[in-house]
């Protein structure tokens, strides 16, 4: 709501620049360069750890768009993206301990 009361819209700019590094969960290229020389269980851990993350950063951006959005396809497909990469996360959560129970 601006001082004068009126309620406006901007209409979003369709150049949207971000480097990969600021979004939350994305890999740097040195994780990414960790992640292929990695082997075996090494590299399983190093992948779901990465892939968590980013899953995590996801729900955070739909988050973020959940609570601007006013209704819509949009809104619902943000909601829909929580849900599925949270329990995604979860799965690889536990992917990740069974990993570590077996080399205990």
């Amino acid at each position: 709501m601006h001082p004068t009361g009126t309620h406006e819209h901007r209409q979003p700019s369709a150049d949207i620049t971000v480097r990969a590094t600021s979004m939350p969960g994305m890999a740097t290229q040195q994780e990414l360069d960790i992640l292929s020389a990695a082997r075996g269980q090494d590299a399983d851990l190093v992948f779901l750890g990465l892939m968590q993350r980013h899953h995590f950063g996801g729900i955070q951006m739909a988050r973020a768009a959940d609570q601007l959005l006013e209704g819509g396809v949009v809104e619902q497909t943000a909601r829909e993206m929580m849900s599925s990469q949270g329990q995604e996360a979860g799965i690889m959560g536990l992917q990740i301990s069974a990993i570590h129970s077996r080399s205990e």
